[in-house]
Parts: C-alpha cells; structure tokens; sequence
C-alpha cells in the first residue's frame, strides 16, 4: 500500500491505507482506546463484534443523546454497555467532550507512544476528522481508523438532508488570504439536491469534485454521477478513486490546492466517509486549505447494513 508523507507544525505525519492482513492483525494489536459510535445504523456494532478482544478491553462506547428511542440503536446501546468497560453520552455536537475524554484515557495508559483505534463507520465528521489533529496534540501517536464499508438497504429510496449549519471543523479553519476567489472541492454522494443547493449558495469562483469509483454497490458511480449532474457540469476538475483509498484521494487533492495567494480553498464532503476523512488528511497538512462541515436538520435514518468488510488507514504523527 502507498503512504503519503507530510507535515503539521513542524511535526512529521505518515497516512497509509491498510492491507488485509493488516487489518486482521487489529485484534492481536494493543491500543490505549478504542472508539465507536452508538447508531441507528445496523452497522453500528459491526467492528466492536469483529475486533471483540480490543474493544472488550478499553473500549469507549459513544452514545449520543438524540434518537434514543430508535429500536436498532437501543439494542447497539445495549451491546455496547456489555461489551464495553466505558461509555460517554452526550450530545452530538459535543465533540470536543470526547475528544477530552480520550486524552484523560490516553495519558492514564499510555507508555510511550499513544495508540488510538476508532471505528468511525457510524461517527459524524466532526469527531473522526478531529481526530487527526487531536492525534497531532498527543504525539508521538497512531490512529488507527477502521470501516465497515456497508450495504445500503434503502438504495432506492435516498432521502435529501435539509441543511441546518455550515461551519468550519475546528482546527481546520483554514489560513485565510487576502483573495475573493474562492474554490470548493465538493466530495459526491446521493444526495444530489443537497450539493447542488450548496453549489447555489456558495458561488464559488471554482467548483471541482470528488467521487468514489468504484463505489460500495454496482450502481453507486451511475446514481452519484446522475444526482449529482448539476456539480458536475460546472466542475473544473473531477478525481475519481475507490471508496477505500484515502491515501490516493488526499493524494490527488492535494495537487489541486492553489499556491500562494491566487484563491481560498475549501473542502465540502458529502460523500463516503473514507473520502471525507481523506480530506481531512488534506486540510491538515496543508494549514491554507479549509474543511467544512454541512450539519443537517433532523438527517434521514438511512439503514446501512454491515458488510463485515473492512477498508483501515493508520496515521502516525513523530
């Protein structure tokens, strides 16, 4: 597997994109947490029962308070109070009170460098991407992300999510310049009325996209590329990779990042999480890029099944 190389305030960060084999060596392997998210995605329990022995032993169990009375997501709650010696409820906005919680974790068992597992398959944005930098505050460190890649049950039925917020996630805000271009990069999935009331909204002066190709189903590259029709037609650049393959998507927008001072460039994902953490991977090494987050209002309960097939990315900062 290729690896990406680069810096984030003097410190050195390696991202490698995870072998099979690799990650069947998770469970043999120690960590000082081991985080997932609670949901009401059927999914939810899929790496915490696949990684079992990790898990069972310092595992945090995020629970978040909204959608508690989803029968799916009461029974992953309970599996993971079994399962797990910790678990956090709180908010779903309150990411910053998790991210406290795993460094008292961290620095209580920690014996050299910190070691972090985190099944992001059911976490929003803010907590997996915020990860990396929290990663970069308690170097020497490696985080390990893991994915359960998933089925859609609902493919025909993929309900648009009403925008209620849209902000940059802290820590990647961005060095802004004096310049009034500003250019997105749009990550695509089904929701295509969602990117293109974005696309309206933003008025950028340069739109490119990013799409997963292959994506998880046969039919995933032609619904995103038909619900997405109005991004792309204006699109100045579209990259193309595998769901799974963070190294090369972080890779590729990276040579897309404008240098010195011609425009602003930020970076919208609303497609598969592995591309959203891979620009994530992106607005940390480069302190000039921006990553925003798009909140929606009452998101629709998407049921993804698992697949109980992995795709893992390790980053380690010196």
């Amino acid at each position: 597997m290729s690896s990406l190389v680069g810096r984030w305030r003097g410190r050195q960060v390696v991202v490698s994109d995870l072998t099979h084999e690799e990650i069947e060596e998770i469970e043999d392997s120690e960590f000082d947490v081991a985080l997932a998210a609670s949901s009401f995605e059927p999914r939810a329990r899929s790496a915490f029962s696949r990684f079992r022995r990790v898990f069972s032993g310092v595992g945090l169990g995020v629970l978040f308070e909204e959608r508690k009375d989803d029968n799916v997501r009461r029974n992953v709650d309970v599996e993971m109070r079994r399962i797990m010696p910790d678990v956090l409820e709180l908010p779903i906005a309150h990411y910053a009170r998790c991210f406290r919680e795993v460094r008292r974790l961290v620095s209580e068992r920690r014996d050299g460098m910190a070691r972090v597992l985190v099944d992001y398959s059911c976490f929003p944005k803010p907590y997996y991407v915020g990860m990396l930098s929290l990663a970069c505050l308690v170097a020497p460190a490696e985080v390990v992300f893991v994915y359960d890649l998933g089925q859609r049950d609902d493919c025909g039925n993929w309900d648009a999510a009403e925008v209620d917020d849209i902000y940059a996630i802290p820590g990647f805000e961005g060095a802004g310049i004096e310049s009034d271009r500003e250019e997105f990069l749009i990550g695509l999935g089904y929701d295509g009325a969602q990117s293109g009331a974005l696309l309206e909204v933003l008025q950028p002066h340069a739109v490119h996209a990013l799409l997963a190709d292959p994506g998880v189903e046969a039919s995933s590259v032609g619904r995103v590329l038909e619900t997405n029709s109005l991004v792309l037609e204006q699109a100045r650049n579209v990259v193309r990779a595998p769901l799974e393959a963070v190294v090369d998507v972080a890779t590729a927008v990276r040579e897309l990042v404008p240098r010195g001072s011609e425009s602003n460039f930020c970076l919208v994902p609303l497609g598969p999480k592995p591309h959203a953490l891979a620009l994530g991977v992106v607005a940390l090494l480069e302190a000039s890029v921006t990553y925003l987050h798009v909140m929606s209002r009452r998101p629709p309960k998407r049921r993804v099944l698992p697949q109980h097939r992995f795709c893992g990315t390790r980053v380690l900062v010196e």
